[in-house]
């Protein structure tokens, strides 16, 4: 087996990207992937004729300046609508909200929703800086605090969103908008984290993108541009595990088969990562042990399922158009609907069945009125994807599809954990880019690229990626 200059552990997108990124630099890189099947949580699945994303449903968060990079057209694979984003309330089926790509539109909405012309605008405002300014703090590779990331702000988009991005969500971006509107910007839960976690929520604007045939053809143009660019992927091999030396790592082991390597890229679940570390696994700490299992031991933070019907979904909406994304507001309930077989019309016509996914927390809510919100009939099944799916076949034994939450102060500088964000472990060569990094969960790549921009830079290698922020 030849020596590789990294090896990158998991074949998530992140993974890919990560892969994709140090080939593109001219290291030698091999890639290995437990399952079969490379995509990790954005992977699809095959059910009733019927090719579907299983747990990743939408691509909102992947940048177009990335996916230029890595020689990805991002158009050929997704559908942006307009408006991308409806917000509904269940029991009227009324619009409460429509997220639009442009943000005179968006002005205008706010203004149709009740806000004052002058509030409408500084909130919009707002958004149009962070997309402007987000990505000196998205794309560092040594991540910035809470304070720093305000500073850095201020000076690109003003003091108000410096100020936002810093105080908590109740206190700051919070005041902007009416309470019954906090659910645009920021999840349950989220009302007492600093506005960060909600920005990064939304760090694309509200913009999100819908795949018509699932991840598949986008995920195998990553593995076909990183095979060519010399990227050796190894598939089904099973758990690896991390060798470690005198707290550095030698490389991978899967059975029988050593990949030799200095440096070694985990882009899977943080949780999962001292089962890969095995023997080795007290020298990420014990605090940090602790605090992985504290993690490991929660429950999912979401329902999903993926309804398959033989009746043309009807949205639950009143809205015009076919949105990426309809996110549903009922008593009791609140859930992300995605309609991927919807995009383009007659794509179900080989199975004559359509694929709902159905994102969020259920709170006990009748399932019939559930699938009434979402519109759905003709139910001929349904998947369940639990903490039992994603830590059986996902190696995710936290069950929690973001791998870390967003909360807790988990951002920034203190993502996975504090000490850490730089994408750096204790573990001399041995780094980690995965949706449990900065800046967190949803399909975005952005880890990956990270993490590989990382090891290039201690490498002693001058990154070639324009988006590095060293």
């Amino acid at each position: 087996m030849p020596r590789y200059d990294a090896v990158v552990v998991g074949g998530g997108h992140n993974g890919l990207v990560a892969a994709l990124t140090l080939a593109l630099h001219g290291a030698r890189v091999a890639l290995v992937e437990a399952r079969d099947q490379l995509g990790g949580l954005s992977s699809d699945g095959l059910s009733l004729g019927v090719r579907y994303p299983r747990v990743a449903y939408a691509l909102g968060l992947f940048p177009e300046g990335l996916a230029r990079f890595l020689g990805v057209n991002l158009g050929a694979y997704t559908v942006l609508a307009e408006p991308s984003w409806v917000v509904v309330d269940a029991s009227s089926g009324e619009t409460i909200f429509r997220w639009w790509t442009s943000f005179d539109a968006l002005m205008q909405e706010f203004v149709e929703r009740g806000l004052p012309q002058s509030e409408a605008r500084a909130f919009v405002s707002l958004l149009d800086s962070w997309r402007r300014c987000s990505g000196e703090v998205i794309f560092s590779v040594r991540p910035p605090s809470l304070e720093e990331a305000s500073e850095v702000l201020s000076r690109c988009g003003g003091e108000q969103l410096g100020s936002v991005f810093r105080k908590r969500f109740e206190k700051g971006l919070g005041q902007l908008l009416p309470r019954d509107l906090w659910g645009l910007v920021t999840y349950p839960g989220y009302e007492s984290e600093p506005g960060a976690a909600s920005l990064l929520h939304i760090w694309n604007g509200g913009v999100w993108r819908q795949i018509p045939g699932g991840w598949a053809p986008l995920l195998l143009d990553l593995e076909e541009k990183a095979r060519r660019s010399g990227v050796d992927i190894f598939k089904g091999l099973g758990p690896a595990g991390i060798m470690v030396k005198g707290e550095r790592v030698k490389g991978v082991r899967i059975g029988k088969r050593v990949f030799e390597a200095d440096r070694v890229i985990y882009s899977g679940s943080i949780v999962a990562l001292p089962e890969a570390l095995g023997d080795s696994k007290d020298v990420l700490g014990s605090e940090v042990l602790r605090e992985i299992d504290r993690i490991s031991r929660t429950s999912l933070v979401a329902d999903r399922l993926n309804i398959f019907t033989s009746c043309k979904p009807e949205p639950f909406y009143r809205a015009g158009g076919r949105p990426s994304l309809v996110e549903v507001w009922g008593r009791g309930y609140w859930f992300e609907a995605a309609y991927p077989t919807l995009h383009p019309e007659g794509r179900d016509s080989l199975s004559r069945r359509h694929v709902v996914a159905l994102t969020g927390l259920f709170g006990g809510a009748d399932p019939y009125e559930i699938l009434n919100a979402a519109g759905v009939s003709c139910v001929d099944r349904v998947e369940s994807i639990d903490k039992h799916v994603l830590a059986m076949e996902f190696l995710n034994s936290s069950g929690n599809p973001n791998h870390v939450p967003l909360n807790d102060g988990r951002i920034l500088d203190r993502r996975p954990f504090e000490g850490w964000s730089d994408y750096t472990t204790p573990v001399e060569g041995l780094y980690h880019g995965s949706a449990s990094s900065h800046p967190g969960g949803q399909v975005s790549g952005v880890p990956g690229h990270n993490a590989a921009v990382r090891l290039l830079v201690d490498a002693g290698v001058k990154p070639r990626s324009p988006l590095a922020k060293i």
